[in-house]
């Protein structure tokens, strides 16, 4: 009954699959070839997304990253990133091996680090949202390069650039300008 007005994690863009099915040719050796190119794609885009998030894990030790990274794993049925479960063990050493009342939650869960003061709290949610949007972003381009090759850049991170903020309300002094750097850093 408690899941049941738990709202289903939207899937980000990044997910989507990378091409459509063709009817024209629809012999079954198409078909195969069609179904593991499908999955090979998703596969790539799987693996992106996990060596994205464990990039931005290591960059700024939000362990957001590391559940966003489970829950889309427990989801998918792929098996746990190692860095996913290493975090999930020191995670459970801590709260089991203290008597930390619920202000250490924090803490114990890995938002709070003396050495890095920015993990936890508003300023650490502010890094794990601008993490996503920065993904979702760089997808938005990706695909829409993809499906119109012939349109620039600065197209494709207007298109971007409505979406997300459409999405997140993604505020920028230079929106277009922040999208292609996030882009080429991404290449």
């Amino acid at each position: 009954m408690a899941n049941r007005n738990r709202k289903e994690k939207e899937l980000p863009i990044y997910m989507e699959s990378a091409e459509k099915f063709s009817k024209d040719d629809d012999s079954i050796e198409n078909s195969i070839q069609f179904i593991i190119r499908k999955q090979q794609a998703w596969n790539d885009r799987h693996r992106a997304l996990i060596d994205d998030a464990e990039v931005e894990y290591r960059k700024d030790g939000n362990p957001m990253h590391a559940w966003d990274i489970f829950m889309l794993c427990r989801r998918d049925k792929w098996p746990i990133p190692e860095w996913v479960m290493r975090y999930l063990d020191q995670t459970a050493d801590r709260l089991t091996a203290t008597d930390a009342g619920p202000d250490e939650l924090g803490e114990c869960l890995g938002f709070k680090a003396k050495k890095t003061p920015c993990r936890g709290g508003r300023q650490g949610m502010s890094q794990y949202r601008l993490a996503v949007i920065r993904r979702e972003a760089i997808a938005h381009i990706v695909n829409w390069l993809r499906e119109h090759p012939l349109e620039t850049i600065e197209e494709a991170c207007q298109y971007a650039y409505d979406k997300i903020n459409s999405r997140w309300g993604f505020v920028s002094k230079d929106p277009i300008l922040t999208l292609k750097k996030w882009y080429n850093t991404h290449k």
